[in-house]
């Protein structure tokens, strides 16, 4: 970004996390500080040769939106950064509009607007392979304000999904697979692989639902036991370290991970979180739902009702493995959340595939945990600087 005429421009900035932003100085003396939306702020000074005193070094480790940078010689100088852990982001242009990045996989997304004043707006995507979807976006003076309009799919023709449309500032979107993209950590391995199902599952079974759900729908709901693709990849799998990793050495992530009610259905079935990590809980629908979680190796219980387009910032304190998560008020609604003290885990995709990234060299074993499946485990891993090692999981059908 640059600072032009004791402005600076862009105004708005998305970045993704581990991401460099250099500040270009237009030949004016300058203080700057940044406010993270954590609270915590850094302050530094641009000479007009550019060089900075004193010498700082900051970055974005988790998503952060919006922080803000600001000179206090020039106080009407500001700019927001956007700051997400994965590609799939934009900022509109001046005409309201915008267009995420080509390649997101198929799955279901909570996409998410928002603008530094004037709030936010979210709305969710079914997104299939090749499908492109219009959004538009109404953000008001607070996000109780903001009202979101969504069109059906009006195409099938790439090779991915893609979504655009017209907003305010498109920043995040839940759903994707955890630790998408290549190692930012010098030194850092990866840990990536398949994770296929020996044998045929049960038929998943009906659910019956009340009528004012089964208007959401245009096709029955049922049980989600088993997802797997022609290939008999297997979805829905927790792959992680279980053993090999140094103890207490875990920084806590500040990612919010989110988990949607939309249709009467949490979103996503399965997925991990880490010990301290923010959860946040949204509901969608115009229908009221609570958010219902016990943990066996806790004894506190989080339970919440969540009004129609509300949402509730949780976290948990202890690791435990598939806490159960449920709306009392539709007893078919379940989600399962495997909770860790480290940050060594992701979900397969639909496709069956995991990835763990920045994983530190070292001598592990890998486990894989399916709900109904059980649990199956590698022999010892060796992770070397830099290594990328690919491991096949197989699951037996119960």
């Amino acid at each position: 970004m640059a600072e032009t005429n004791c402005w600076f421009e862009p105004h708005v900035i998305g970045l993704q996390v581990d991401q460099i932003a250099v500040i270009k100085n237009n030949k004016t003396h300058h203080h700057f500080k940044m406010r993270f939306s954590s609270g915590r702020e850094i302050a530094w000074e641009l000479r007009p040769d550019g060089k900075v005193e004193p010498e700082l070094e900051f970055s974005f480790e988790g998503d952060d939106v919006l922080s803000t940078l600001t000179c206090s010689v020039h106080p009407w100088a500001w700019a927001h950064f956007g700051v997400v852990s994965h590609p799939f982001f934009t900022v509109t242009n001046r005409n309201g509009k915008f267009r995420l990045p080509k390649g997101l996989p198929p799955g279901k997304y909570t996409v998410a607007a928002r603008h530094p004043y004037t709030g936010e707006a979210i709305a969710s995507v079914v997104a299939a392979m090749g499908g492109k979807y219009p959004l538009s976006f109404t953000v008001g003076a607070s996000p109780d304000a903001a009202k979101i309009h969504m069109a059906p799919p009006i195409s099938e023709a790439d090779e991915f999904s893609e979504i655009s449309g017209q907003a305010l500032n498109v920043y995040d979107t839940v759903g994707l697979p955890r630790n998408e993209g290549k190692d930012r950590r010098s030194g850092h391995g990866t840990i990536r692989g398949k994770v296929f199902l020996n044998g045929t599952p049960p038929p998943e079974k009906m659910i019956p639902v009340s009528p004012d759900c089964a208007k959401l729908h245009g096709e029955p709901l049922t049980t989600r036991f088993y997802v797997i693709n022609q290939d008999k990849a297997l979805a829905d799998v927790v792959v992680y370290i279980s053993s090999g990793l140094p103890p207490d050495s875990f920084r806590v992530s500040t990612n919010t991970v989110l988990l949607v009610q939309n249709g009467c259905e949490f979103s996503p079935y399965i997925f991990g979180i880490q010990t301290g990590q923010p959860l946040q809980v949204q509901n969608l629908d115009s229908l009221i739902h609570n958010f219902h979680a016990r943990s066996e190796t806790s004894a506190r219980e989080f339970n919440y009702g969540l009004g129609a387009n509300s949402w509730r910032t949780v976290k948990f304190e202890h690791p435990n493995p598939f806490t159960t998560i449920k709306c009392d008020i539709h007893p078919w609604e379940f989600s399962y959340a495997y909770i860790f003290e480290h940050p060594y885990f992701c979900v397969s995709s639909t496709n069956g595939d995991f990835e763990i990234s920045n994983v530190p060299p070292g001598i592990y074993t890998v486990s894989a945990a399916h709900r109904k499946a059980g649990v199956a485990l590698t022999e010892k891993v060796e992770i070397a600087s830099g290594q990328e090692k690919a491991l096949t999981f197989r699951l037996d059908a119960k």
